[in-house]
């Protein structure tokens, strides 16, 4: 080990010889830092030059961004259950909606079995990359908070929306068979 150090600039070794021997007295001592110590310095950021971490507002249903969420321009209209019935395990969907704009997608069996869900403002696509599935059974799938037209009736009882293009799969990724009824309701099997 000393040849290592002979090689070594001296000032190198010197500092780590002091290391070792005083140990970082304090140097590194995380417990002087907290969330008021770092400063966002990202311009884009909603929150630019304040402290805490970047803040980048939220993507509104147009697909501005808004640093409120509130001064976004499609307000929600209401959550609608879209629920399902299956015989088998579910490893993913997706499917669009017809008379809504969807805001956003969360909850139900693909969030307690840990699907990715992702939704656009007319699809929802849920999937695992681990192979995580949804049981058989029936249920609650997914909750969109969504926004329809003031003329529409109120969500989810008469405001018109209904699912197309549904696609269900298995954990493996194989397509199963997959009928919607009244609307917002999956039956699944195989």
């Amino acid at each position: 080990m000393v040849q290592y150090f002979k090689y070594m600039n001296k000032s190198i070794l010197f500092i780590l010889i002091m290391i070792i021997i005083n140990g970082c007295n304090g140097y590194l001592d995380d417990t002087d830092i907290d969330d008021t110590d770092i400063i966002c310095t990202n311009e884009a950021a909603c929150n630019y030059m304040d402290d805490g971490n970047c803040n980048y507002g939220t993507v509104c249903n147009d697909d501005t961004i808004e640093c409120d969420a509130s001064n976004c321009s499609v307000e929600s209209s209401g959550n609608l259950n879209i629920d399902y019935i299956s015989s088998t395990s579910i490893g993913g969907f997706q499917f669009d909606i017809e008379g809504a704009t969807i805001i956003s997608a969360s909850g139900g069996a693909a969030e307690t079995a840990d699907l990715n869900i992702s939704a656009s403002a007319t699809r929802v696509i849920a999937f695992s990359i681990s192979g995580r599935t949804i049981y058989p059974g029936e249920g609650v799938l997914v909750v969109l908070d969504i926004s329809t037209d003031e003329d529409s009736g109120s969500c989810p009882e008469d405001c018109g929306v209904c699912l197309e293009g549904v696609i269900i799969s298995d954990g493996g990724g194989d397509a199963l068979d997959a009928t919607v009824e009244n609307c917002t309701t999956i039956n699944v099997s195989q």
